[in-house]
């Protein structure tokens, strides 16, 4: 199924002539952070590149570990393996998080059902 196609429209606006915004900066934030996850799933997408990278990160800090023991054997015993083990899992957990929550995000998307497109006010031209 298609996404809702945005369209953007320039329009001007005027002024507030009477009174002051009953939005604190509170509020701004929380419809800002509604507004940057309930649209899109760039967010989820993240958590996946982070979680990715992270667990790369691990990996090789891994091998580094390894071939520093090996050569220099100047390992402090117990914490490089704590660190690596922690860092990996960390990772794979962020990453599968990412996932899941893509997943849902699709879901969500074909649930709501929206239309193919939505016309909001019809202008006609009279011709004359």
């Amino acid at each position: 199924m298609g996404r809702l196609q945005l369209v953007r429209h320039s329009i001007r606006r005027t002024a507030r002539t009477q009174g002051t915004s009953a939005y604190s900066r509170r509020k701004l934030v929380a419809f800002a952070w509604t507004g940057l996850t309930a649209y899109t799933a760039v967010p989820l997408r993240a958590a996946s590149a982070v979680g990715l990278l992270l667990s790369v990160g691990a990996l090789c800090y891994g091998i580094w570990i390894v071939v520093e023991k090996l050569l220099f054997d100047t390992v402090v015993p117990g914490w490089p393996t704590i660190v690596a083990s922690i860092m990996f899992f960390s990772g794979v957990q962020l990453l599968f998080i990412g996932v899941l929550g893509e997943y849902l995000a699709r879901v969500f998307d074909e649930v709501k059902s929206r239309p193919n497109y939505i016309i909001a006010r019809i202008m006609r031209h009279e011709h004359g």
